[in-house]
């Protein structure tokens, strides 16, 4: 069984990830181990700058959740299933319609629950420098901003 370990720069959520590849393991797996979540023992004597997997034979990227020291230049690595990255292949083969967007610059006049609005209210006083005169009193009020 081989694992690759790289080096990823980008978010979790993106689905192209900018991955360095960092170094390469061969190995025997010699006990249980969960396809989605492995907890995989590896000897490296270096494991500075890993942070995210791929094994070929499961065919699935993982991201590196956890390194723990069993003894010297043994560790057992901790990983969790990267979805967008494993199955980015299938995903970008798919078609859909999008209904409601939370993208900035978007139309507001669509009708979506999904849409927030915000209404403020604001009430300014100016009081006139030499004050009112006495032949009336004026009201100004404007609307918009």
């Amino acid at each position: 069984m081989t694992i690759e370990f790289f080096n990823n720069t980008s978010e979790d959520n993106r689905l192209n990830k900018t991955i360095t590849a960092v170094k390469t393991c061969t190995g025997t797996l010699k006990e249980e181990s969960d396809i989605i979540d492995p907890s995989i023992l590896i000897a490296l004597t270096d494991i500075t700058g890993i942070n995210y997997a791929y094994i070929p034979v499961f065919g699935r990227y993982y991201f590196v959740t956890d390194i723990s020291v069993d003894r010297q230049n043994l560790y057992r690595v901790s990983l969790r299933c990267d979805v967008l990255m494993s199955y980015k292949d299938q995903i970008l083969k798919c078609n859909g319609i999008l209904k409601e967007s939370t993208s900035k610059n978007i139309n507001n006049y669509l009708p979506s629950n999904s849409w927030v609005t915000l209404q403020k209210d604001s009430t300014f006083i100016k009081t006139f420098p030499s004050g009112l005169l006495d032949s009336g009193e004026f009201i100004l009020i404007t609307a918009g901003g």
